[in-house]
């Protein structure tokens, strides 16, 4: 059997971020290809948090997972009480230069608009 915690890892998250790409406008494209959009100033419902929650529920399908993105991005898997899960890893540097672009309105086709 398959658990979160052999799925969903600090390294599987750590290496995951920096396929986004290599810049800022990479890292957008990438969120474009893949349909991803958030809401600014948004923790918890930026494109980066939304991209890493979608591929985390991919891996983890039946588990509730919460994120935050801010110099990391944080995973809570599973209920809160007891034996849920942390997952950390920090943001790398092209990821963080999107987060602070598009809280700074760039990118405003990434702009959720539901």
């Amino acid at each position: 059997m398959t658990t979160p915690t052999s799925t969903i890892t600090a390294e599987w998250l750590s290496a995951l971020l920096p396929q986004l790409g290599q810049d800022a406008d990479q890292v957008a494209s990438t969120l474009r290809r893949e349909g991803i959009t958030g809401v600014v100033r948004s923790p918890g419902d930026c494109p980066i948090a939304r991209y890493v929650l979608a591929q985390a529920r991919r891996r983890a399908p039946s588990e509730e997972i919460a994120i935050s993105v801010a110099s990391e991005a944080c995973l809570t898997i599973g209920e809160q009480d007891p034996g849920y899960q942390w997952v950390r890893a920090e943001v790398p540097e092209p990821v963080g230069k999107f987060i602070q672009s598009f809280d700074q309105g760039a990118y405003d086709d990434l702009v959720a608009k539901d």
